[in-house]
């Protein structure tokens, strides 16, 4: 019998009880990984800013996941499936940061990545507030980003100190101190001494010395401190389990059933007035609206305006009808946790009256780019409110349909969103499409400043512009100078920027890639 008890070293990471905080013992895949986050942190700031250094950010991001699971899975810990889809979530709109070359799109994807790595942390322990599917998965981010690093920000100490590190730790720490001591020192000297130009030829020939380069990777090696303390903690904090009996699903579903205080005839006669408002503004308006939709201008009105009205008007209607529904959801009274006929019915009626604004929205934006093409700020507009659309679809759906989590699906809808919106090279399409449309003539003009914005994403459509229109000048039709000679000229400029500067491996991105294969097709640059 005594060959079959388990002691609480024999058990997986994921079964052992917890213990106490001062008894801490650590495994050696909680060694390495705590050594790994100081150079996570370190990494972190190398990819830094993250549309300058894209494949080295890519890289990255592969490389702490793997790791990670790696680390989780020598551990023995069984990764919950929500763990692995939002893992999988963040690799999958990884490659926008090669993909595209939109600085915004290449920062938000990055966020997200960030934010779901944490929460991938968090939840491979078991941590969520709820397992599987879950409307409280915005407290599980808030808790993995903003509350589990602080309780354990100082135990990666103890971790690189642990058992046979722990004279080794000393060692390190000793060395670091006299590194510490002398940085101040040796830099003030060799400040003084770099005025001696064979002093610094020698560093040059030795060293291929770069000031600026050193000093940045001495920045990145400070930040990697507290950076590393924070990944673990969040990692030590996840493994202990730190506030498991805090913030729970039960907490959540109590306070949210406390503040049900509204009856549902107050909730009605509250919202018949701001329906009835858009009824009347609705006939009132019908022409100005519907115009949209036959492709007929009101009068008094430009396409930029009559868009731009729309689409804020929009926005704002939006955002109070979120705000009314989600006020009679969570403050209105009902018999039981299954939504009532009234709060079914208002929802929807909400719903219905925001998907007309935003259909009518939609026509007056695409009359706009009729007329003038696309932009980047059209293309976000008209991206912003197919989603806005959607996802007050799917709170109508989930009024009727109650296995669907409403918070959970909603989230979803907008990752799916995102994802194809990042991934989709949005700068290249709208180079293409104006493209097109100026040859078929549909469209009037080449604004050549929009294409400036789109930066090497336009330059294969401009490419193939400049070319088609020298064939249709050398077949003896008229073409318009002015602007073939400005092509020309900004893709000469173009060819000299990307055959001079010398890109790092860790700066290129696909978009600067095809930019300059066309070029040298085209015979601006040299193979």
């Amino acid at each position: 019998m005594k060959d079959n008890i388990k002691t609480p070293d024999m058990l997986p990471d994921s079964e052992k009880p917890d213990c106490d905080k001062s008894q801490r013992t650590f495994s050696a895949p909680d060694v390495a990984f705590a050594w790994l986050s100081f150079f996570f942190g370190y990494l972190f700031c190398r990819v830094i800013p993250i549309y300058e250094n894209t494949l080295g950010g890519f890289a990255f991001v592969l490389l702490i996941f793997a790791v990670t699971f790696a680390i989780l899975k020598a551990k023995k810990i069984s990764i919950p499936p929500m763990a692995l889809i939002i893992g999988g979530s963040a690799l999958a709109i990884s490659p926008a940061i090669i993909i595209t070359n939109n600085d915004f799109l290449i920062y938000l994807a990055y966020c997200y990545i960030i934010a779901s790595y944490c929460y991938f942390i968090y939840s491979s322990f078991g941590n969520t507030l709820e397992n599987g599917v879950s409307d409280f998965i915005f407290m599980d981010y808030i808790k993995a980003i903003f509350i589990m690093p602080i309780y354990s920000i100082v135990r990666i100490f103890e971790a690189i100190s642990y058992g046979k590190a722990k004279n080794t730790m000393k060692q390190f720490l000793k060395v670091v101190s006299g590194l510490a001591l002398a940085a101040i020192p040796t830099i003030v000297i060799f400040v003084l001494l770099s005025y001696d130009d064979g002093f610094i030829s020698i560093f040059e020939k030795i060293f291929d010395f770069d000031t600026e380069t050193v000093f940045s990777h001495i920045g990145s090696l400070i930040f990697a401190v507290p950076l590393g303390m924070y990944i673990f903690s969040l990692f030590a904090s996840s493994n202990d389990k730190i506030l498991s009996d805090k913030f729970t699903a039960n907490d959540c579903n109590r306070t949210f059933i406390s503040i049900r205080i509204m009856p549902q005839l107050t909730a009605l006669t509250a919202a018949l007035p701001i329906l009835l408002v858009y009824i009347v503004y609705f006939i009132s308006q019908w022409q100005y609206y519907v115009s949209g939709f036959t492709g007929v201008l009101p009068e008094n009105f430009s396409y930029a305006i009559y868009a731009r009205e729309g689409f804020f008007q929009l926005c704002a209607v939006s955002f109070i009808n979120l705000v009314v529904i989600i006020a009679i959801v969570l403050f209105t009274k009902r018999k039981n946790e299954k939504t009532s006929v009234l709060l079914k019915i208002l929802t929807t009626v909400f719903c219905v009256f925001t998907l007309v604004l935003i259909s009518t929205a939609v026509a007056k934006l695409v009359m706009y780019i009729d007329t003038y093409g696309l932009t980047q700020k059209r293309v976000y507009a008209m991206w912003f409110m197919a989603l806005i659309a959607a996802v007050f679809v799917v709170i109508a759906i989930g009024k009727y349909v109650t296995k669907i989590k409403t918070i959970w699906a909603s989230l979803l809808v907008c990752l799916v969103f995102f994802t194809a919106l990042s991934l989709s090279n949005v700068n290249g399409i709208i180079a293409e499409y104006n493209v097109d449309r100026y040859l078929d003539g549909t469209l009037d003009i080449v604004d050549i400043d929009a294409f400036n914005q789109l930066e090497d994403a336009s330059v294969p459509a401009l490419v193939r512009l400049t070319k088609t229109l020298e064939q249709r000048k050398e077949m003896g039709e008229a073409i318009p100078e002015e602007t073939y000679k400005i092509l020309k000229d900004n893709l000469t400029e173009t060819a000299s920027y990307l055959q001079e500067f010398e890109n790092s491996i860790f700066e290129f991105n696909i978009p600067a890639y095809r930019a300059k294969s066309a070029l040298i097709e085209y015979g601006l640059i040299e193979k």
